[in-house]
């Protein structure tokens, strides 16, 4: 499917917080992309549009309920618009880079309808505590998955 970000790359961040986009992502993303804070200790990377679609459903929350407020300044506060170089790099923002504990050597990663950049400490933890697929909580997933789709 068009505009779907997948696969897993292994990058390096330059003193600048500069890193290569990986150029099977480069269609779906062009020149032009969002990144922002994550529900953990990763970065989100949106398309345009896909951005928009994301932010118009954070927008439909209510505006008095005090936790669509937190979610909505959350993200809102947590979101740059990226461009790419000529070199085909992009600058990780500073305050994004604390967030998510970005060191030198990260993870771009998809996940289909987005992609994660992660330190790659974190995603390596991340990876032998929850992906191992010993959870009750993945089985699960993996379980409601199969009975839409044969795996």
């Amino acid at each position: 499917m068009p505009g779907m970000l997948t696969g897993k790359f292994f990058h390096s961040m330059d003193a600048k917080g500069r890193v290569k986009l990986p150029s099977l992502w480069e269609p779906a993303l062009e020149n032009r992309f969002w990144l922002m804070t994550g529900i953990g200790k990763f970065l989100l990377v949106f398309s345009e549009p896909q951005f928009e679609d994301f932010a118009k459903q954070i927008m439909q929350l209510p505006m008095t309920d005090p936790n669509a407020h937190a979610l909505r300044l959350s993200f809102g506060s947590g979101a740059y618009n990226c461009e790419l170089d000529k070199q085909g790099r992009f600058l990780i923002p500073q305050q994004l880079r604390e967030f998510a504990g970005l060191e030198k050597d990260i993870v771009i990663a998809g996940a289909f309808s987005c992609g994660e950049i992660w330190d790659a400490k974190t995603w390596h933890e991340y990876h032998r505590q929850f992906a191992s697929g010993d959870s009750a909580e993945f089985k699960d997933l993996i379980n409601a998955a199969s009975q839409q789709y044969t795996i």
